[in-house]
């Protein structure tokens, strides 16, 4: 499977390699001629001399010697690229999720606090006392809205951080 950037840029540096072999490969077909010049040999992509001769050139499979495994480790490494981009996906949402979690938290403690300076003014009015109250039950509600917001992202989280490790 495939761990980093640097695994999956030799995979697709390995997978551009072979295109391009395959295509130098299909060029390879052209005409090559065998001509005698001062006594030597010499072989050429166009006629050499009056006694150039075409020859046939076998075709050469340069990629592997078993050609049944080639589908196989072409479905390996799809596999392992799938792999490593789902993983990156699963890191870049929990990362995302954990920002939420600090962004209700700052905001739940936000809230609280300016509950806080309304307590603080209400002791100083006759009615204080049942707002006092209703501040303290806003202040239950505020807290309990967050955690459950921060608990439905923390299970998001872990499910993806298990499905990750499978």
């Amino acid at each position: 499977m495939i761990q980093s950037a640097n695994q999956l840029q030799e995979v697709i540096m390995r997978h551009l390699s072979i295109t391009l072999l395959l295509i130098l490969a299909s060029s390879a077909n052209a005409a090559v001629y065998e001509c005698n010049v001062e006594g030597q040999t010499i072989y050429s992509d166009q006629p050499c001399g009056d006694d150039a001769v075409e020859i046939e050139v076998k075709e050469v499979n340069v990629l592997s010697k078993n050609k049944s495994q080639q589908p196989e480790k072409i479905a390996e490494n799809k596999k392992a690229i799938s792999g490593y981009i789902e993983n990156a996906n699963i890191e870049r949402r929990v990362k995302t999720l954990r920002s939420k979690i600090k962004g209700v938290n700052k905001a739940r403690d936000k809230k609280i606090a300016a509950l806080k300076r309304k307590s603080r003014r209400a002791n100083n009015n006759l009615a204080g006392a049942t707002w006092l109250e209703s501040i303290a039950q806003e202040t239950q509600a505020v807290i309990q809205q967050a955690d459950s917001e921060i608990r439905m992202h923390q299970n998001e989280i872990e499910m993806l951080l298990t499905s990750k490790g499978k």
